[in-house]
């Protein structure tokens, strides 16, 4: 068995990594805000909405990419067999996260208007519960949660995923931090390309590290669920038209009245290209 050590590999880089742990990436982003985290692994709608807000945000890179990682999982007995059956029932969504872009770009793009159902904003282990006892019809949730529904569910479950929306997390720091720690963050890059590496050439031994570092999750679900995403660190054109779409379709629904943010200004890309220049295709 090959071994690989985070930690020892951020060690040989000279780098001395604290963490802090948040069950979601909204979370996780707010730390980096307040000033308290350099760094924040966290999905793209959280810094769409930050950077919309106004805040000085740079990614650094992207972790991920996936469009099986995030679903809509309906209950067939409650009399969702198809996406029209949606029409009339409650569905449960998380606020300020990727799955509440998922679940209302999901309905405009099968022309369900939203104001036809009951849209219940919950946390996922509300959502978890109360899909379990019916409280709920359906929800649009997200990994390892939705593996762990569909476990429980079994045959009650009809999950619906989208090809027209691809999720991304995304390494975010500050301006401040991306343009005064660049020494820091080329090591920290060199680190992860190398954990990347590891992860495509030993899928086995890449499962059980992370199983051991999520305390909450078992191995099965973090092996069910481990193809559903591509795990490479990249700055490219799909990464800026997914944020500029979102956040032009936060515009539309009328969260945001301002102008949309030109995107680009916030990826960082100038650290990415030393450590891995293949991974930065953005123009």
């Amino acid at each position: 068995m090959v071994h690989f050590h985070l930690e020892s590999t951020f060690k040989d880089e000279g780098l001395d990594v604290t963490y802090s742990k948040f069950l979601l990436g909204r979370e996780a982003i707010n730390d980096v805000v307040k000033g308290n985290s350099d760094v924040a692994t966290v999905f793209e709608t959280p810094v769409v909405r930050r950077i919309y807000e106004g805040d000085p945000l740079q990614i650094l890179t992207s972790l991920h990419s996936s469009t099986k990682n995030t679903a809509l999982i309906g209950l067939k007995s409650h009399g969702i067999k198809t996406v029209n059956d949606l029409r009339g029932k409650k569905l449960g969504y998380t606020k300020y996260i990727t799955s509440e872009f998922f679940l209302r770009s999901f309905l405009t793009t099968e022309g369900i208007n939203a104001n036809d159902l009951t849209l219940i904003a919950m946390e996922p282990d509300e959502i978890n519960k109360a899909l379990s006892t019916g409280t709920i019809d359906g929800a649009a949730i997200f990994n390892p949660h939705l593996f762990a529904l569909q476990k429980s569910l079994k045959d009650d479950a009809l999950v619906i995923y989208s090809n027209t929306y691809t999720e991304i997390s995304t390494l975010t720091g500050t301006e401040n931090f991306a343009k005064h720690r660049g020494p820091a963050i080329t090591k920290l890059l060199r680190a992860l390309v190398k954990a990347e590496v590891f992860a495509k050439a030993h899928k086995q031994e890449s499962i059980q590290i992370v199983d051991e570092w999520l305390q909450n999750v078992d191995e099965e679900t973090v092996a069910g669920t481990w193809d559903s995403v591509d795990r490479a660190l990249e700055l490219d054109n799909r990464l800026l038209t997914i944020l500029t779409r979102e956040a032009r379709f936060l515009k539309d629904q009328g969260v945001y009245t301002s102008e949309v943010p030109d995107y680009r200004k916030h990826i960082y890309s100038n650290y990415l290209k030393q450590v891995k220049p293949e991974g930065v295709t953005i123009y």
